[in-house]
């Protein structure tokens, strides 16, 4: 039975030791914690993870590690970021490898190629993947797809579905118009949690978040909302998250979500970009509202 991309999953942040290791202990415990918490998959290497920082070797040793530690209990589909497209593909043999059942395709950053050049891209290493892919728009990371990048990219027959992390309801309504002319399913999923329950409305099938982490219970009660026709509870648990993920998503990306991470008692050590003094001090004040706001949330579930 082919592989059927649905539900919550979340970006993984990379626990580090203060050496700037990644800390396998805490990678284990951010697995279970995940998996205790509900969720449908794994989404390792992702942005919120800062696997753009790290070595071929540690991507493939944290991918290593979440595959062994989830042990068949759920999907593991990691990103395959780099630079250099044919990293990309020996990234993608690697999950193959391990019994990953796709892979997450970012589209080329740094630098600002064509669209033609960023669908060129995509289709190199979604050919030449062992895997399933997942199409990746992260415009504050990467540069965009656009919407006939996603006409031509979805018709693949390798594509089983979509990230839109945009935050953009016109776009995610125009990629979805634009998926669903492929003649084979192509998920689509939003990659903005403060868009979820709205996203569901209109025809997402889940998500894969930096929320979806740190507040397991709560994203899987949205979706488990949805799914029962309860809209007035699934906007309400919806604009609580947001409450939360406003605090997080004030500070330097990824630090507020590795912050929402250690008031759910998983500290996620130094992240790869230090933090300015002033930054410093928000993240304390961020922290203290995060420790009264996030149990308040956990009781609406």
């Amino acid at each position: 039975m082919a592989f059927e991309l649905k539900g919550i999953y979340p970006a993984m942040p990379t626990p580090f030791t203060e050496s700037g290791d990644v800390d396998e202990g805490g990678l284990r415990k951010l697995v279970d914690f995940c998996i205790d918490g509900g969720l449908d998959g794994l989404f390792v290497l992702s942005s919120t993870g800062e696997a753009v920082y790290m070595s071929y070797e540690t991507k493939c040793r944290c991918l290593d590690i979440v595959v062994e530690q989830a042990a068949g209990r759920v999907p593991v589909v990691p990103g395959v970021p780099s630079g250099d497209c044919r990293e990309c593909v020996r990234l993608a043999e690697h999950a193959a490898g391990l019994g990953c059942q796709a892979v997450v395709v970012t589209p080329p950053f740094f630098f600002s190629p064509s669209p033609a050049s960023v669908q060129a891209w995509e289709e190199y290493i979604i050919e030449n993947s062992p895997l399933p892919a997942v199409l990746y728009n992260i415009p504050s990371c990467a540069r965009p797809l656009t919407y006939d990048n996603v006409e031509y990219l979805a018709a693949l027959p390798k594509v089983i579905g979509m990230k839109d992390s945009s935050g953009s309801m016109v776009d995610f309504l125009n990629f979805k118009a634009r998926k669903d002319r492929s003649d084979h399913p192509v998920a689509l999923f939003t990659g903005r949690e403060e868009t979820l329950f709205p996203c569901l409305c209109v025809g997402a099938d889940g998500c894969m978040t930096a929320t979806s982490a740190v507040l397991p219970e709560a994203m899987v009660a949205i979706y488990t909302a949805y799914k029962a026709g309860d809209m007035e509870k699934g906007l309400r648990l919806q604009l609580a998250v947001n409450s939360a993920v406003s605090l997080m998503a004030s500070l330097p990306f990824p630090e507020g979500y590795r912050l929402g991470m250690e008031v759910r008692g998983l500290p996620m050590g130094p992240g790869m970009l230090p933090l300015s003094a002033a930054e410093q001090t928000q993240r304390e004040e961020s922290k203290a509202k995060l420790e009264k706001i996030i149990p308040e949330i956990l009781t609406l579930i």
